[in-house]
């Protein structure tokens, strides 16, 4: 007997979703759009997964980008993929949509003969539904013969073992053929064929989920109340009947006969920007609650906050609710908020960090340039030496895992678009350097100019900052710091903070405790801090209890380097090390210093200064290792 590892196994469709981002328009109109992974099963295992549970997908992707965009992303939010069949015949389905209000989405599918509707019988393992305690099959995937017997067999496998089978209705007419390809959005519908394969799955489903369209497609009737008594009559199933903004009724059954009394759950008074996929976070939230044995009410209270969370978000499963998000939502509305009060503040917040992380930072311009000017030459092979930085990260990259780069772009592009081909974890400057206060090289539209940067590139920003200093300047500091933050925010990049405290004599810790706390007090919260290498661990205590009561969600501190050697920073490292919260380094001159200035004075050639910089790089790693506790 196989152990019931997996909490759930969706099986289904699997796109890549390309979302108008301007509300209000046609999508014929539509100018700018953003892409996240879709199709209901795919939403579903990652919305479950953002909640707690162990969720896997089964399905097919094409060997192609939009399919690798799939992997990457399902890998990260912690879905199994080990079931998904990469296609080499098929591309990856291909969806376009946009809000143009708030009762149309007008949708596009391009899913002719795409790579999830070729899932077999073939690519259903046995001993995978095994392990599996429960199992989604979608409507989508009994509209034709291959697919609808690679459904079936998972049923079958799922009745032998013993896990529930969760029907989650998932009815899109025009998959089915009944509209026309530009009625993509259109949901209601109701036809013999339809009926006949959705009745099937009813028949043997311990849970059926649907909206009042949904529940009519699968009866074949086109009142609500008839279809769901039409179904209890049939089966003794859970029956949840989504209702949009008046949350959901669900029938607990137990025996076919006559309907009873639906249970319902606590709703919540949203601002709705965008419908689309509300109903899969729906599903991923009632999977919570019911597969970890709560009462029908808090299953259908959970499911009702993770809808009324997606909708307040463009995206689909990019945007749903972590389980720590949902419960502050809850806990809110449970105080009495509503609206905009229930999700102010409320981010979302992928993993990325599962161990230390270091990076290389090579994004110095006023440095390189005074090495040029003192050695005699010019900044024209600066781009030159910046692409040779990212040879050594990858180099580096063979041996040790999470590393990273820093790099601007005034004379890093290239770099940027090396480290990019790579997969290389980037962080880049959006800082003018010496500048103070501090100035943006995107110039003052800062938001606009985020939109041209890679979603996975780390916004990062170093600021001279004095939190002492007068009135002016220090509002300046702060109002520019919050308006790159504010920015970060709407463009779903995440943030880096690197605060350096004024050069002068004086308690330089105290400063940066000081200057984090003020942040903090302004709302701004960086994905990462970026400080110096203090050497007392009561310093190091102090920045944590300054994280840990202002954001439990912040990704943790990297220490620079300054121009130390790893013998001279070992005691810093070791003291840094012993905090929870510092997740690794950014160091970069006493990385790159000495190699650009040997390079640049045509002393060493290319490969000379990568060794150097490959040697200098892996030498603080291990200093670290060295130094961080061992976990027992």
């Amino acid at each position: 007997m196989l152990p019931k590892d997996i909490d759930v196994i969706t099986i289904g469709r699997s796109s890549i979703d390309l979302y108008g981002t301007e509300i209000g328009v046609s999508l014929a109109d539509a100018s700018l759009f953003r892409s996240s992974v879709g199709g209901s099963p795919t939403n579903i295992a990652a919305g479950a997964s953002r909640l707690g549970l162990q969720a896997a997908l089964l399905t097919r992707v094409g060997a192609d980008q939009m399919g690798d965009a799939i992997l990457q992303t399902l890998n990260q939010e912690g879905v199994d993929t080990s079931a998904i069949k990469t296609d080499a015949d098929r591309l990856t389905a291909l969806v376009l949509l946009t809000v143009q209000d708030r009762n149309n989405s007008p949708h596009v599918f391009y899913r002719r003969d795409c790579a999830d509707m070729a899932l077999c019988e073939t690519d259903v393992s046995e001993l995978f539904i095994a392990r599996a305690k429960s199992i989604v099959v979608t409507g989508t995937h009994f509209s034709t013969p291959k697919v609808a017997a690679a459904s079936w067999k998972a049923i079958r496998l799922a009745q032998v073992s013993g896990a529930k089978i969760i029907f989650d209705i998932d009815f899109r007419p025009s998959l089915w053929g009944l509209v026309s390809h530009s009625d993509g959005a259109e949901r209601a519908g109701v036809a013999p064929v339809v009926r006949d394969a959705f009745l099937a799955v009813v028949d043997v489903a311990d849970v059926i989920v649907g909206t009042e369209e949904e529940i009519s497609a699968a009866a074949g009737l086109p009142d609500t109340a008839a279809s769901l008594a039409k179904i209890r009559a049939r089966t003794g199933a859970i029956i949840v009947c989504k209702r949009g903004a008046y949350g959901c009724d669900v029938y607990g059954g137990g025996n076919a006969g006559d309907l009873e009394a639906p249970v319902q759950g606590r709703k919540f008074e949203i601002e709705v920007i965008n419908t689309i996929g509300a109903g899969d976070a729906f599903m991923a939230g009632f999977l919570r609650g019911y597969l970890r044995n709560e009462p029908l009410e808090t299953c259908a209270t959970i499911a009702n906050a993770c809808g009324a969370v997606a909708v307040t978000r463009l995206l689909c499963s990019q945007d749903y609710a972590y389980w720590g998000e949902l419960q502050t939502f809850i806990n809110r509305a449970e105080n009495g908020a509503t609206g905009q009060a229930l999700i102010e503040g409320i981010r979302i917040k992928v993993p990325k960090d599962t161990g230390d992380i270091f990076f290389l930072a090579c994004d110095h311009r006023t440095q390189f340039r005074d090495i040029a000017d003192r050695l005699g030459k010019g900044y024209s092979r600066f781009p030159a030496f910046k692409r040779l930085a990212v040879q050594a990260v990858e180099q580096v990259r063979l041996t040790h895992a999470n590393v990273g780069y820093i790099v601007d772009a005034e004379y890093g592009t290239d770099a940027l678009f090396d480290a990019g081909r790579l997969g290389i974890r980037t962080a880049r400057s959006l800082e003018v350097p010496k500048t103070r206060p501090i100035e943006f090289v995107t110039g003052k539209d800062v938001g606009s100019a985020l939109n041209t940067w890679p979603q996975n590139q780390i916004v990062k920003c170093l600021c001279h900052y004095d939190p002492n200093d007068d009135a002016a300047i220090l509002q300046t500091q702060q109002d520019r710091i919050t308006q790159a933050f504010d920015a970060c925010q709407r463009t779903g990049h995440d943030f880096l903070l690197e605060i350096v405290p004024p050069e002068i004599d004086g308690d330089r810790e105290a400063a940066v405790i000081k200057a984090m706390g003020q942040f903090y007090g302004l709302g701004v919260k960086p994905d990462y801090w970026k400080l110096e290498p203090f050497s007392d661990p009561s310093t190091w205590a102090a920045i944590t209890n300054v994280i840990t009561q202002n954001d439990p969600q912040c990704r943790g501190v990297m220490v620079l380097g300054m121009e130390s050697t790893p013998s001279e920073v070992s005691g810093a490292l070791n003291a840094a090390a012993t905090s929870p919260r510092v997740i690794g380094f950014a160091i970069g001159r006493a990385i790159v210093g000495a190699p650009f200035e040997a390079w640049l004075g045509d002393s060493i050639d290319d490969q000379t200064a990568v060794t150097q910089m490959v040697d200098n790089f892996s030498r603080f790693i291990d200093v670290w290792q060295q130094n961080r506790p061992q976990e027992d």
